[in-house]
């Protein structure tokens, strides 16, 4: 959800994130100004040339130091389980030579659920953050990098909350 963004700002403190974000988040009242003007990398799905710039535009704010946070589902699930990664974040790791730091985040669907215009509970105590060990990606492939983090993301996890394949 959009409010993954700023939850993720909150709990990592001081350190300058940048995230990689559907372009339509910037119809969000207040989010969409802030992501704009601190030059969050938006994507639209729609648009194959959009998704390589990008893609190219990730791999350029990395080369200049700065911290990209992904979310490689690429949408929100309504059920709150763990589904699907696409390959964009990894792609752009191997090609940076950028570590992936994975990060459980636990309890946003109690939080903001789905069908929630607004978070509808604060979510202290309720959210959880976990960061894992980094993942590097030297030497492995996309699918390698994918499935890495998908098992890191997933041992934080609840079984229930982790979708099975034909989900």
């Amino acid at each position: 959800s959009w409010f993954d963004v700023p939850a993720l700002h909150g709990y990592l403190g001081g350190r300058l994130l940048w995230s990689f974000a559907k372009a339509e988040l910037v119809k969000v009242p207040v989010l969409g100004t802030y992501m704009k003007s601190a030059e969050h990398i938006l994507i639209s799905r729609a648009s194959r040339k959009s998704q390589l710039e990008s893609l190219k535009s990730a791999i350029k704010t990395l080369g200049q130091g700065r911290n990209v946070f992904i979310f490689p589902e690429g949408t929100r699930s309504l059920d709150g389980k763990l589904r699907t990664f696409k390959g964009g974040a990894f792609t752009i790791a191997r090609k940076s030579g950028c570590k992936i730091v994975p990060v459980t985040i636990k309890g946003n669907d109690k939080v903001f659920p789905a069908n929630a215009l607004m978070p509808i509970t604060p979510g202290r105590g309720i959210m959880e953050l976990v960061v894992h060990p980094a993942i590097d990606p030297e030497g492995k492939t996309d699918d390698e990098l994918m499935e890495a983090t998908k098992v890191a993301i997933a041992s934080a996890l609840p079984a229930e909350k982790i979708a099975k394949e034909n989900e």
